[in-house]
């Protein structure tokens, strides 16, 4: 793990970092990356940037860094690239954040920042002291075409693109972020495409897990207790606000429907969930699942 300056833009400097470290000597690779972080109107400080990271000593820490310290980088991460990710985020508001969630930038940075204005959030993360968090990686997946991988179980993929790069992240104590690179940098893809895949895997067998303890104690339930459950989910919905709401049905969509195959039904002012899943709670009835699990 190499650590970089705690300044606020540490997200976007680990990962400038990481995306061009592993390419400084392919001068092509280097060139295509340097584009995409930056855009190609400042191709005329690439060969300066590309010989800081030529001279980045991994044995050093990020005081005795040249590439944390110089104007030109400084411009080029802490400003440059940080807006060119912001106004990814406002163009695409209404979008789905990674290929594995159904939640929009607009969802997410409403959840990210307790139901935060939109415009103020974005504005605020234009200031070079303001941490980025979920969104922001997010929206760096997708803006840099690359599988994103944080320590903390955390995995971002684009939404409509096959991602060949790779990039590692820590989350340091809730508010810093380090970074790491592969020992083999051709193995890369390989190697984080196994740790994305796994990563995914676990939270679904989890999900399952947790589905299926929710429908065996939905089984043991009288058809009386069954439609309580269903009362007091469906009072709790009514209780939220509509940002809340839409969460909430978010929340089922996302997790109930991964874990289960089940069906969000509206139904009037409430919400109901049905389908078919084998030997569960839910038969060719349509009789509803309790997803009081879901609630916490």
């Amino acid at each position: 793990m190499y650590d970089v300056p705690a300044d606020g833009s540490c997200l976007f400097w680990s990962v400038a970092t990481a995306y061009l470290l592993p390419v400084i000597d392919n001068d092509e690779e280097f060139r295509a990356r340097f584009i995409q972080l930056f855009n190609e109107s400042w191709l005329d400080k690439l060969p300066h940037i590309q010989k800081l990271l030529q001279n980045y000593n991994l044995e050093n820490n990020y005081n005795n860094q040249s590439w944390y310290q110089d104007e030109t980088a400084q411009r080029l991460v802490q400003t440059l690239f940080r807006n060119r990710v912001v106004d990814y985020m406002r163009s695409r508001l209404d979008t789905f954040t990674t290929r594995d969630s159904e939640l929009t930038f607009r969802d997410l940075i409403r959840i990210e920042r307790n139901d935060a204005n939109i415009d103020n959030y974005l504005q605020g993360m234009r200031e070079l002291s303001t941490w980025g968090g979920t969104p922001e990686i997010a929206a760096i997946s997708n803006f840099l075409n690359s599988n994103i991988i944080v320590n903390n179980g955390g995995s971002y993929r684009p939404v409509n693109q096959n991602a060949s790069n790779n990039i590692q992240i820590f989350n340091v104590d809730g508010n810093h972020y380090n970074f790491a690179l592969p020992k083999n940098p051709s193995q890369s893809t390989t190697d984080t495409s196994t740790s994305v895949n796994k990563t995914i895997n676990t939270n679904i067998e989890n999900l399952q897990t947790t589905t299926k303890k929710a429908i065996n104690k939905y089984n043991a339930l009288s058809k009386e207790e069954k439609q309580q459950k269903l009362n007091e989910i469906n009072n709790h919905f009514q209780s939220l606000s509509e940002n809340d709401k839409k969460i909430f049905k978010d929340k089922l969509k996302t997790i109930g429907t991964s874990a289960i195959g089940a069906a969000i039904i509206p139904a009037g002012a409430k919400i109901t969930v049905s389908g078919s899943v084998s030997g569960g709670a839910i038969g060719s009835t349509g009789e509803s699942i309790e997803m009081t699990p879901l609630l916490s």
